[in-house]
């Protein structure tokens, strides 16, 4: 048995990394979130366990926010669970991180896993907010309306910004850096979100997986409250490539409003994350 840390990840340790990711989506499909091992510049740490020289479990913190504040996302194969490892290496992160004096650290849990809430709970980790992921199919998006509103690919980010930013009262600064951060990644794509000759919204698409994940939807305040949210998420269905055959999107259990259109829009409750933090 090993334990290493990680300041930069080899492409043989990504290569595992990927391959135990993958054995936990298979047991839990939905209720992961993505694994991200090249973080542009961010700082991260990743531990990992190893038995017999196979990979059992890592986990990968990230400086994401600012300096300081880390977000931990760790993964154990479906049947070496129950065995202590993610504390064992969330010890091993604190000793390491030692140093850098974090101040916060953030998880996020899908609420089936006893072994890690009872952990959030050893920690007395205080919970922020809670997340619920909506999936939408072929059978259920046949019952959303159709309209006038369409979506057309848009690269520019400045553009894109600016209808985020008038949708969500962000400075146009931030939400230009939102999009570019976003569209950065090769498999997100933006749209906007037309009404005739009327540019109403905006939304995100990340598609590298067949369930293509639905991001930044919104209609520019003006456009509000007429009857086009649900013509505008047909607008979305309609751009989705081939290869992907169900829609998601993450919705704040405080976001009543958002998350009663998805809900009466055909959108199924696939999972509930809840975030916690803790400090140190």
């Amino acid at each position: 048995m090993s334990v290493h840390i990680y300041r930069d990840l080899t492409p043989a340790i990504r290569r595992e990394m990927q391959e135990l990711y993958k054995e936990c989506t298979k047991k839990d499909p939905l209720t992961l979130s993505p694994l991200s091992v090249d973080e542009d510049g961010e700082p991260i740490v990743a531990c990992t366990f190893h038995r017999e020289g196979r990979l059992e479990a890592f986990l990968i913190a990230s400086d994401y926010i600012e300096e300081g504040y880390w977000e931990v996302s760790a993964f154990t194969r479906p049947e070496c669970r129950k065995q202590g490892l993610f504390r064992l290496l969330f010890d091993t992160l604190l000793f390491e991180l030692e140093e850098s004096e974090p101040e916060q650290f953030f998880f996020y849990c899908d609420g089936k896993s006893p072994d890690t809430l009872g952990f959030i709970d050893h920690l007395s980790c205080e919970r922020l907010d809670s997340e619920q992921i909506l999936v939408l199919d072929d059978s259920q998006a046949k019952q959303l309306p159709y309209g006038q509103v369409t979506a057309s690919l848009c690269k520019n980010a400045h553009i894109l910004g600016q209808v985020h930013a008038s949708a969500f009262g962000w400075s146009p600064e931030e939400s230009q850096v939102y999009m570019e951060d976003c569209l950065s990644d090769p498999d997100c794509h933006g749209y906007l979100l037309n009404f005739g000759l009327h540019m109403i919204g905006c939304f995100l698409l990340d598609t590298s997986d067949p369930t293509a994940c639905l991001a930044a939807f919104c209609l520019d305040p003006v456009f509000q409250k007429k009857g086009l949210s649900k013509p505008a998420l047909t607008a979305v269905w309609k751009s989705l490539p081939k290869h992907c055959n169900k829609l998601s999107v993450h919705v704040a259990e405080s976001n009543e409003a958002a998350y009663h259109l998805y809900r009466s829009s055909g959108f199924q409750i696939a999972a509930k994350l809840d975030s916690y933090e803790l400090d140190i």
